[in-house]
């Protein structure tokens, strides 16, 4: 993290959650530069705007509703949604008809805007807190852009549900508690929960 603060301007600040996906176990945390002087923890209370990388979870909710990844999605930009609101994929290419998977590996804004309007921004938004998001989300289409905010904590969580082939283990900092003689009081359960199929 020195380093990376090294190259930043002084005012900016990062954060990481690196947890083991198996087991949900939080293996290393960076909440800022001094939490002493500060009082606050970027990873757990800091969310920011989850950007593209929202947009999995609406793929998710897309192949659960029998979207085939290889279906054609119109991926031109820029996509006028309504009057009032037009979306541009990044730098405004326009990258025409491809197939879902071609457009989630080039990002395309506009694609994944039609996407969440097919699968409803509702059931891309239940469909990432199924997989590990826990701070409230607009249910808007811009959802699936990363309108609404996240923390590394459950970022790091939601993407290990994917690392897992859908099992979702819960974020966990204390794994054992022992008393003063050394007798274990509680422990963790790194037992997780399907969430998604491994098909999906």
């Amino acid at each position: 993290c020195e380093n990376q603060y090294a190259r930043m301007s002084e005012e900016d600040e990062v954060s990481l959650t690196c947890l083991d996906p198996n087991t949900g176990y939080i293996l290393a945390m960076v909440g800022g530069k001094d939490y002493d002087t500060e009082e606050w923890n970027l990873a757990t209370q800091g969310g920011r705007s989850a950007g593209s990388s929202f947009k999995p979870f609406t793929l998710t909710a897309a192949i659960e509703q029998g979207i085939n990844p290889s279906t054609l999605i119109d991926c031109t930009s820029p996509y006028k949604v309504n009057a009032e609101y037009t979306v541009e994929n990044f730098g405004n290419i326009n990258y025409g008809i491809r197939s879902i998977q071609s457009a989630t590996a080039v990002s395309s804004n506009t694609g994944f805007i039609r996407l969440v309007q097919e699968v409803t921004p509702h059931t891309a938004v239940e469909t990432a807190y199924r997989l590990g998001i826990t701070t409230p989300q607009p249910e808007v289409l811009t959802s699936t852009l990363g309108a609404g905010n996240v923390t590394t904590l459950e970022m790091a969580s939601a993407y290990g549900t994917f690392a897992t082939g859908g099992v979702k283990h819960s974020p966990e900092a204390i794994t054992q508690v022992l008393d003063r003689n050394g007798n274990e009081i509680s422990s963790s359960s790194t037992e997780g929960e399907r969430v998604i199929s491994e098909e999906v």
